[in-house]
């Protein structure tokens, strides 16, 4: 049935459209790791609802490193977000050298204009008809 195809059962016959209703379009998710180039993401993020991406430093503090990071800065990937036209963009795997959160997103909403949040333990989410919304979570 789920090919269009009417099924035949016992003698009796089930056409699909008197059981399937028309199809509907999913959520597309992406989870990144450590990934210092988020354009690798390019062919993929097509009607992307979600981006779940590292954004462990921000420019000034990957500056100031005195070796090679793999990781991305906020702005590198709050600016193919906006770019690739990503709705959604939740940033984790924050360097614990920042005490909040505040310097990070900063960075993000100076080069994204879509639904930001940063991630937390157990945070909870869900998207329904491609909306994503966050859940507090409760602990």
């Amino acid at each position: 049935m789920k090919a269009g195809k009417t099924v035949e059962s016992d003698g009796k016959t089930y056409n699909p459209s008197d059981y399937m209703g028309a199809t509907q379009k999913g959520a597309k998710v992406i989870v990144s790791g450590d990934n210092d180039s988020p354009d690798l993401l390019a062919d993929d993020v097509t009607d992307l609802t979600l981006l779940i991406h590292e954004a462990t430093h921000t420019e000034e503090s990957m500056a100031k490193l005195d070796y090679q990071s793999r990781h991305s800065t906020a702005a590198k990937v709050s600016s193919f977000a906006e770019e690739a036209n990503i709705p959604a963009l939740i940033l984790t795997h924050i360097s614990p050298r920042f005490e909040t959160d505040a310097e990070i997103i900063a960075e993000a909403k100076k080069h994204y204009s879509g639904n930001l949040h940063v991630a937390a333990d157990f945070m909870r989410l869900t998207i329904s008809k491609n909306v994503l919304t966050i859940h507090q979570s409760e602990l």
